[in-house]
């Protein structure tokens, strides 16, 4: 299902027929399907947090040969011709998505972002400038706006303020302490990730009420980076499943259960409540 933000970022690619185009927070696939005739020569790889969105973006794409949907909340390559980023709600993570958009495009190549006027796109088209030096608004249709960015040779140094936020610049981690019974549990996290900057009421709560017996088995549903699960295998659990939808999510209560050696109990995927895509294993009973 298309979006505003998308039919605006597909009004304004003119790529050449030869040309890689990333997509970022790609929803669904819509914008990923109809930019491929675009490029018959090249290719598009389109990436969501959604573990649903990309499974229906999957299936959307299957009969398209240069298109695909990636498991993968950021790039994991480099030399990319073009960059879409329909704008998230969450500045902190759109500006880790910029950041993400600048490393994967080749010099010269191009960025375009698109989001709601007054849901965040200038403030974050304004950070994109003070990143790649400039950001030119292309235009405007149902309350959203689009802008073009061009990557140089190198990034600013030192980079804008505004990017050295711990959790945003890329060399540094965002770490919350969480007092256990059994002692302290260092977990990471990253924007994009519910609660990411301080545990949640409700978490604490459950916490606070909430005891393990040993060799209990769990399954914490909608998991985050891993308070509840890891606070369970901490505590003795014998078997700890964790999933979420938010593919971020997964992917740092994974580095976190790997951080504390919990990886012989707990097991981590994606998945929406009690039902597990087609990609995940089902828990042990």
């Amino acid at each position: 299902m298309q979006n505003s933000a998308d039919a605006l970022l597909l009004d304004f690619l003119t790529p050449e027929k030869e040309a890689r185009i990333l997509i970022l927070e790609g929803g669904s696939g819509w914008l990923a399907r109809e930019a491929a005739p675009k490029v018959p020569g090249g290719e598009v790889l389109t990436l969501a947090r959604d573990v649903r969105q990309v499974w229906v973006a999957q299936q959307a794409l299957a009969e398209i040969p240069n298109a695909a949907a990636g498991f993968e909340v950021f790039p994991t390559s480099a030399g990319w011709d073009v960059v879409l980023l329909a704008i998230p709600k969450e500045r902190r993570y759109a500006r880790t998505l910029l950041l993400a958009a600048w490393a994967a495009l080749k010099p010269g190549g191009r960025l375009l972002l698109a989001g709601p006027s007054q849901g965040g796109a200038k403030a974050v088209i304004t950070d994109a400038a003070r990143l790649f030096g400039e950001a030119a608004v292309l235009g405007y249709r149902d309350h959203q706006r689009v802008a073009a960015c061009t990557r140089g040779e190198a990034l600013p140094n030192p980079l804008p303020v505004e990017f050295q936020q711990v959790g945003v610049d890329p060399g540094t981690r965002h770490i919350l302490a969480i007092p256990r019974p059994e002692g302290i549990l260092k977990l990471e996290t990253h924007p994009g990730i519910f609660s990411w900057e301080a545990l949640d009421e409700g978490t604490a709560l459950l916490l606070e009420h909430w005891q393990v017996q040993p060799g209990e088995r769990i399954w914490d549903v909608g998991c985050g980076y891993g308070v509840i699960g890891l606070s369970a295998a901490l505590a003795g659990a014998g078997l700890v499943a964790m999933s979420d939808v938010n593919l971020l999510a997964v992917a740092y209560a994974r580095k976190n259960a790997a951080h504390h050696g919990f990886a012989p109990v707990v097991e981590v995927f994606p998945a929406e409540g009690l039902n597990l895509t087609p990609h995940a294993p089902r828990p042990t009973p």
